[in-house]
């Protein structure tokens, strides 16, 4: 019996994985129990106020070009993909984190995608993962001060000074990890005996120069703004008004709490309604509306790309 080949197998791969995520989005809609009151909100709704989606959807193409072009970035040193390319390889990888647990699967569902050959594969993954290493350090960056100052500002702190200065340690510390791991890379593959495959991706790793990483951290900078924009004008759009203020603090320690909660597809919408809640709830009343507003940007986000990447094929 003849042996399917690697191309026949990544097929079968993005098949799999596009029949769960329909599967998956099919379930939530059967399983969906607020129709009636979500139906009811929307006839409530001013005609203007339907401009906010216009422009959610909008700020979502700008989010997927965002990280196409990081993409792009990310595996610049292995080969140069054409922005097409990088678009339909982001796309694929939607598929894949669909459908796992904490989105595990995006980064091997891109390489997949674009690679054939196993080096240039394992190497994107490695390269994939510092791109979302990037994207875990801007949320922290952003997120951690936030929640030092929503706690601060409830007054929950007994001794608020002490709390700052642990955050600004745990920040430094971050920096100097993400903008030393080239160094830290070739100090490894110096100093311990690894197994080839192993020595060629410290190699790698080691080879990377600052303005690369520069240049990731700068575009997952971008597109973490245009996350909070996005949750703004869905709070916008279901009735709930923030200060600059009350945005600046409650928008990103959502993020934050998302970001380090465990979850699978199935749960991830009600996880993120609860701590949209519970960011916000020293800002508005309307929980009904906050949870409706943080399950609309994952939808839009994710089910959208999602469904778009089932339709991506190699030619």
């Amino acid at each position: 019996m003849t042996r399917p080949s690697r191309t026949q197998v990544v097929k079968a791969i993005q098949y799999v994985c596009a029949l769960a995520a329909y599967a998956f989005l099919a379930y939530k809609l059967i399983r969906f129990e607020g129709y009636a009151e979500l139906a009811a909100y929307f006839r409530s709704i001013p005609l203007p106020d339907y401009g906010w989606l216009l422009a959610m959807l909008a700020l979502l193409v700008v989010n997927i070009g965002i990280e196409a072009a990081k993409w792009r970035h990310i595996v610049s040193p292995i080969s140069k993909l054409s922005f097409a390319e990088s678009l339909k390889s982001v796309l694929a990888g939607w598929v894949a984190a669909f459908v796992t647990p904490n989105r595990i699967g995006e980064i091997p569902g891109r390489s997949l995608f674009v690679y054939q050959q196993n080096d240039k594969c394992v190497k994107s993954i490695v390269f994939g993962w510092i791109g979302s290493f990037a994207s875990i350090w801007v949320t922290i960056l952003c997120g951690l001060p936030a929640c030092i100052g929503l706690l601060q500002q409830q007054q929950i702190f007994r001794n608020p000074a002490t709390y700052p200065v642990c955050c600004l340690i745990i920040l430094i510390l971050l920096c100097l990890f993400i903008f030393r791991l080239p160094k830290t890379a070739a100090w490894l593959g110096r100093r311990c005996k690894w197994r080839k495959s192993v020595q060629d991706i410290l190699a790698a790793v080691s080879q990377l120069h600052t303005g690369y990483i520069w240049k990731i951290c700068g575009l997952s900078f971008l597109r973490y703004a245009v996350f909070c924009t996005q949750f703004w004008i869905m709070l916008q759009f279901f009735g709930i008004s923030l200060s600059t203020f009350e945005a600046a603090i409650a928008i990103p320690v959502y993020y934050l709490f998302v970001t380090f909660t465990p979850s699978i597809g199935l749960s991830e919408p009600v996880i993120r309604g609860s701590w949209a809640i519970v960011a916000l709830q020293a800002f508005t009343t309307n929980t009904a509306g906050t949870a409706f507003a943080a399950v609309a940007v994952w939808l839009i986000n994710q089910v959208l790309p999602m469904l778009a990447g089932c339709l991506m094929r190699k030619g």
